[in-house]
């Protein structure tokens, strides 16, 4: 389980600085890099799934087992990384606490895509709301961004079709 954590938290480490170069990213703009970020994130999240469920579960059960505190301590770094990345755009940030807004946002993501796709748990969903990995990026850009504060006029995400759209009349 050591060698696992290592190997995942050296994998985002490196993802995480060549993601978040703030001079890198600067010119593709808030709305355009969130809505990256966030499709990045649905892909790892998949990417490994069973892996990254199995290390959730044991990190739950062992956590103050060094290699968990240490794998815990670079996610931090990574977060913090990315935090600032984000901060570079606050002019933009209509939150009253950008730096917390953006914390808060992440958090928020990161907790649907756990349960969405880590723990499969869209079936409890399938009847009200279909979850494909294009409305999660959709909605979840969206909903990053308005919780930022970020004006809507400026979200230009493709929409998802509505049932009316989608089903045949009669």
């Amino acid at each position: 389980m050591a060698a696992v954590f290592q190997r995942l938290s050296e994998r985002s480490s490196t993802a995480t600085a060549a993601q978040f170069d703030p001079e890198a990213v600067r010119p593709i703009g808030l709305v355009a890099f969130s809505k990256n970020v966030i499709e990045g994130m649905i892909r790892n999240f998949r990417a490994d799934a069973g892996l990254s469920r199995a290390t959730v579960c044991y990190s739950e059960e062992h956590w103050e087992v060094s290699f968990v505190r240490k794998a815990r301590a670079s996610e931090a770094q990574s977060f913090q990384t990315m935090v600032g990345t984000f901060m570079m755009w606050r002019d933009q940030i209509k939150h009253p606490e950008p730096e917390r807004a953006i914390r808060f946002a992440f958090v928020m993501v990161a907790l649907a895509l756990r349960e969405l796709v880590l723990f499969g748990r869209t079936r409890v969903f399938e009847d009200i709301l279909p979850l494909d990995d294009n409305t999660l990026r959709e909605e979840l850009t969206r909903m990053f961004l308005l919780y930022l504060g970020v004006d809507a006029t400026e979200i230009a995400i493709s929409p998802v079709p509505s049932d009316s759209q989608t089903k045949p009349t009669a």
